[in-house]
């Protein structure tokens, strides 16, 4: 790998990410605590998506530690928005689900982060949107490569 393009790599990806905070996500509304980058949003959103896991997990997904997840798990049980369950299996070990109520909250945070975001390109020509459309596929086909070459190492 070349180390130049690397860095310069790193360089780019750590100035987006402040521009696309205040530029696409910028908002007049508070929604469900923040935006897209905060811990209850990823919870949910990892709980949605796998179902059912282990606080251990969730903590190793996070890398958060053991009382750091619990007291977030603590808020999203308080706000109804997971719950938890001892595993059948093992009652040492406690299970977090999304409720309903965390669906519908995840659900109304993607639609007005999704309504954020089209108010604040729509002034953009249609040949910088499908700029900015096709450079998004392309960096999620990569991040996904880099996502499954992950999951490979760790299935070893």
């Amino acid at each position: 790998m070349d180390e130049k393009k690397a860095e310069a790599i790193g360089d780019k990806i750590v100035s987006i990410f402040p521009i696309v905070k205040r530029r696409l996500l910028k908002s007049n509304e508070d929604h469900f605590h923040a935006y897209v980058f905060n811990l209850e949003y990823r919870v949910l959103s990892m709980l949605s998506c796998a179902g059912p896991m282990s606080m251990n997990e969730v903590g190793k997904k996070l890398c958060a530690s053991k009382p750091h997840t619990s007291s977030l798990i603590n808020r999203l049980v308080e706000a109804g928005f997971v719950e938890r369950k001892q595993a059948p299996n093992d009652r040492r070990i406690i299970n977090v689900g999304i409720t309903k109520k965390g669906i519908i909250a995840l659900s109304n945070h993607k639609k007005s982060i999704k309504d954020d975001i089209k108010k604040n390109i729509s002034d953009l020509s249609d040949k910088d949107i499908n700029i900015l459309n096709e450079s998004l596929d392309n960096m999620k086909k990569i991040l996904l490569k880099l996502e499954e070459g992950e999951k490979q190492c760790t299935n070893k």
